[in-house]
C-alpha cells in the first residue's frame, strides 16, 4: 500500500465498491502460515453481490509480530486477523527450512548430489517428499583476487 502513496489501492477499492462489490482488505504476514520469515502483504478480497466473502485464514504458526495493525485515514486501527499468542504450530525458522542442506563451496556446480543427512524438521521432511537426491545445489564463484585489487587500489 506504500506504492504510489496508496493511490492504486484506493482507486481499486473505490471502483469495486462503486460497482456494487463487497470488499475486504487486510495485511497478512506469511510467517503466520509456515514461511520462515516475516513477509507482510496487503490483500484485497472482492465478491459480487450475493456471493459469500471468505474469512481470513487463521494463523497456523506462532510468530511474534505486532505490526499487522495499520491506521485508517479516519484514525481507526485495523487488523485483518486478530493478534493472538496461540496457533497450532510453532514458527518455522530458517534452520527448519535449510538446516539439512550440505555445505556448498565457492564455485560448486554439483547439479545432482545425495543429501548427507536425514531431515531435521517437519518442514524439511515435507519439502523433500521422500527425495534422497538434491538438485541444483550450486554457488556462483566469487573471485577474491578482484576484491583484493579493489581494496588495494583504495589504499594506494
Amino acid at each position: 500500500m506504500a506504492f504510489n502513496k496508496g493511490l492504486t489501492f484506493r482507486t481499486a477499492l473505490r471502483t469495486l465498491i462503486e460497482i456494487g462489490y463487497q470488499v475486504r482488505f487486510g495485511v497478512l504476514n506469511a510467517a503466520f502460515y509456515g514461511v520462515g520469515q516475516s513477509r507482510k502483504r496487503a490483500f484485497l478480497l472482492a465478491a459480487a453481490p450475493g456471493e459469500t466473502m471468505p474469512d481470513w485464514p487463521l494463523p497456523q504458526t506462532c510468530f511474534n509480530s505486532p505490526q499487522l495493525t495499520f491506521e485508517l485515514p479516519c484514525g481507526t486501527k485495523f487488523c485483518a486477523v486478530p493478534q493472538g499468542k496461540a496457533a497450532p504450530l510453532r514458527a518455522v525458522t530458517v534452520r527448519d527450512m535449510i538446516g539439512d542442506l550440505p555445505a556448498v563451496r565457492n564455485g560448486a556446480d554439483d547439479d545432482d548430489m545425495a543429501y548427507d543427512k536425514s531431515p531435521e524438521s517437519a518442514f524439511q521432511k515435507d519439502i523433500r517428499a521422500g527425495a534422497t537426491r538434491l538438485r541444483n545445489h550450486i554457488c556462483k564463484a566469487r573471485v577474491l583476487w578482484a576484491l583484493c585489487a579493489v581494496l588495494a587500489s583504495a589504499i594506494i
